[in-house]
């Protein structure tokens, strides 16, 4: 029955593709479908993660099935990128999660617990490669897929790290109710008064019912229907605190931080219950109902707690790094920065680019190669204590972008896939943590170097950044 949740997903989403000529008030142009150089890029990223992980295999196992899950990812970025239809539709941001949800039928209950380096895989794979996909061809499911992913695959591993039995695919699980809760929501909401909030009180109606169902009938933990109860009530706060993504005038800045401590709150409340495996689901929940409601500026106040869920999951596969985390530590501060940096920078580079073309797409790989790059670096350089700061900055570096006043959940991809990046390569990377200083100041040599020339090389492609606002 570990099938049973994905196939209802991709049933669903096969279902919401035939009808999502669904006339939407919100119905605009979109760019056209990518072209194939840009998915050839792609599969041909893919095909090099494959042979790397062939190679890799007899010695190295685990990272072998990080890095083939990598290229499974990437491909399905590719896939998503070329179903996206060239107009919005009623059911836009519930397609890709729909589609992306049936990606775990590859994982069995029985083998969830230690699926850490494939899950991990899938998501850096995904979300590394939607940034692109979105900014190298203008694609927005890929995006939405890969932060979806994220959040599902936390809760099906701290499911099974925590309590096990069916609670290892909770996150399928959960992910199916508010998928089917969001599809009624939108479908009803088109046809009574006040479209959005009409959408958003069947949502919550129908997820609030569904969650007690699985909570109580499925993984008999009533815990799980509380944490998604709250989530929900977070959802719908978050939402009317930030209005809908093409309202004006645009939500203040304290707004964004208040949106960002609720979900710290509700992540403080779950914790509390159920440890992370609590954090993760009501991170699928909250996740699930902003998109439902069409918040794209909801779902990046939910950074932080995207980097929080991340960081229990790393703390359960290096407790010793994570509990060396002091905020004190010069190390930790660094990593916070580079993590915001890392996160931004990619994201602004990709958001001011007036245009798109191959030598645009181009720039982008060796861009993402830089980005990957610096961070592979940083671990090394700063150690556990920088390392868990990295991982704070990576989780917050969205909330940022939406105080900024991105309507984008590219910096949200772009954030799980590092973070998934990071907690992937910290146990491959371990042998090197303990270089001598001379060793790491030859390596931060290096890597300056290295950096600055691929950023020579994309400027050379793609020209300065040019500021766009819209």
């Amino acid at each position: 029955m570990d099938w049973l949740a994905p196939s209802l997903s991709l049933l669903v989403a096969i279902g919401l593709l035939v009808a999502r000529s669904l006339p939407s008030s919100d119905a605009a142009e979109r760019p056209p479908k990518p072209s194939w150089i840009a998915i050839g890029i792609g599969i041909g990223t893919a095909a090099i993660l494959a042979i790397v992980a062939f190679v890799l295999r007899s010695d190295h196992q685990e990272l072998a099935d990080g890095l083939l899950y990598a290229a499974i990812g990437v491909v399905f970025m590719a896939l998503m990128a070329f179903l996206e239809p060239g107009k919005t539709g009623a059911y836009e941001r519930i397609i890709p999660l729909a589609i992306a949800l049936g990606v775990f039928a590859l994982f069995d209950q029985k083998g969830m617990k230690s699926a850490a380096p494939a899950v991990l895989g899938l998501v850096f794979g995904s979300g590394l490669s939607a940034v692109w996909f979105r900014f190298a061809a203008g694609c927005r499911w890929p995006s939405d897929a890969a932060w979806w992913l994220a959040a599902v695959g936390s809760a099906n591993l701290l499911g099974a790290i925590g309590v096990g039995g069916k609670s290892a695919l909770a996150g399928s699980s959960v992910g199916l109710v508010v998928i089917v809760a969001a599809v009624l929501g939108i479908g009803l909401g088109q046809f009574l008064p006040g479209k959005r909030a009409a959408g958003g009180v069947v949502f919550a109606v129908v997820a609030a019912l569904g969650l007690w169902i699985v909570a109580k009938k499925h993984l008999f933990l009533i815990d799980i229907f509380w944490i998604g109860l709250l989530s929900i009530a977070a959802a719908l706060a978050v939402a009317y605190l930030l209005g809908s993504d093409d309202s004006e005038p645009q939500p203040s800045p304290s707004s964004f931080l208040l949106s960002s401590i609720i979900w710290v709150a509700a992540a403080t409340i779950a914790f509390g219950m159920l440890k992370g495996y609590g954090m993760a689901v009501g991170l699928v929940v909250g996740a699930a109902a902003l998109a439902a409601l069409g918040s794209t500026k909801g779902l990046l106040t939910m950074g932080p707690l995207f980097g929080l869920t991340a960081y229990r999951l790393f703390r359960e596969q290096h407790t010793d790094s994570s509990r060396a985390f002091d905020i004190g530590q010069h190390y930790a501060m660094i990593g916070i920065l580079i993590g915001l940096l890392l996160v931004l920078l990619l994201f602004d580079w990709a958001r001011e680019r007036t245009h798109r073309g191959s030598a645009t797409a181009a720039a982008g790989v060796l861009l993402g190669v830089a980005g990957l790059g610096g961070l592979l670096a940083s671990l090394v350089l700063l150690g556990p204590k920088g390392t868990v700061g990295l991982l704070v900055g990576i989780g917050l570096a969205p909330a940022l972008a939406g105080w900024r006043g991105s309507r984008d959940t590219g910096a949200l991809a772009c954030a799980v896939g590092l973070l998934a990046a990071a907690a992937f390569a910290y146990g491959p990377l371990d042998p090197y943590l303990s270089l001598e200083r001379e060793a790491k100041t030859k390596l931060l040599l290096w890597t300056v170097g290295i950096v600055l020339g691929l950023g020579a090389m994309v400027r050379a492609l793609a020209g300065p950044m040019r500021q766009e606002r819209g």
